[in-house]
């Protein structure tokens, strides 16, 4: 079950198998583009990309800033069950894509080691597949956000280049993810995104990534948040989140290891 291969995260909570985890390190070994002087487009960011399986550092998606202090409104939205990935571990916490919710964008850029993400650029945007949950998005470039913005998951994403640099703005989410699997809260409505793509080689892709929300750290940002992906010689694999598949998997594994079916309810709180 590929669902397992998120929980190796947890690493001394991990009763599942852990085969599909091998089967990623292992492909992912043989997939990565040899390293190469072949010439490229610096505006060209296409192809397959995954984070390397060395370090084991990138398994983590931490910035070298510490977290701004959180408004009173990032306080009183601390997920009550923790978190059960990163450098927050509870075993009652919570994760993005959990009960296969939507994972969206940043928060998918944490599981780059074991899906990969396909870049597939068009005229005037880049259409974005991530192999987890097989989530998209679209990054338009040269526009502007519209006005009439509905607020998604996703939000909406417009890019710029700078020099050989792709800065994509994102704005207009809804308010209802994980901004990462580290962190202990979710966005608000107010979260923005600013992205900085930049390919430093033929097979390297650098992403550099700021956090803004007023409602959760005031008028602070929280940068130092970085990506850096490998062309993969792969194609992106069918990863479809059932409901039904997922649900026993909670009730079979997830209940008896953390105490919690739900995952983000504290023990005393879980479904009877």
């Amino acid at each position: 079950m590929y669902r397992s291969s998120t929980l190796v995260w947890v690493g001394f909570l991990a009763l599942v198998t852990l085969s599909p985890v091998m089967k990623g390190q292992l492909s992912a070994g043989k997939a990565t583009v040899p390293e190469t002087n072949k010439p490229y487009d610096h505006h060209d960011l296409s192809g397959v990309w995954r984070l390397p399986m060395v370090p084991k550092s990138n398994l983590q998606f931490h910035s070298s800033q510490p977290e701004p202090p959180l408004t009173q409104w990032g306080k009183d939205h601390i997920f009550p069950g923790g978190i059960t990935h990163g450098d927050h571990i509870t075993v009652s916490g919570g994760f993005p894509g959990q009960n296969c919710d939507p994972i969206g964008v940043p928060a998918q850029l944490a599981y780059l080691r074991f899906y990969p993400v396909e870049n597939i650029q068009l005229p005037g945007r880049i259409h974005q597949v991530f192999e987890l949950h097989r989530e998209w998005r679209d990054i338009w470039i040269g526009e502007d956000h519209p006005a009439d913005l509905s607020p998604t998951y996703m939000g909406n994403s417009v890019g710029k280049w700078e020099g050989d640099t792709l800065v994509v703005d994102t704005t207009g989410y809804n308010g209802k993810d994980f901004v990462t699997e580290d962190i202990d809260h979710p966005m608000s409505k107010e979260f923005h995104l600013v992205e900085r793509y930049t390919r430093t080689d033929y097979n390297t892709l650098k992403i550099e990534l700021t956090f803004y929300d007023p409602k959760v750290w005031g008028d602070k940002s929280w940068g130092g948040f970085t990506r850096i992906l490998k062309l993969q010689n792969d194609k992106l694999q069918e990863w479809i989140c059932v409901p039904e598949v997922d649900a026993e998997f909670n009730k079979k594994v997830m209940k008896p290891a953390y105490g919690s079916e739900g995952l983000n309810l504290p023990k005393d709180q879980s479904p009877k």
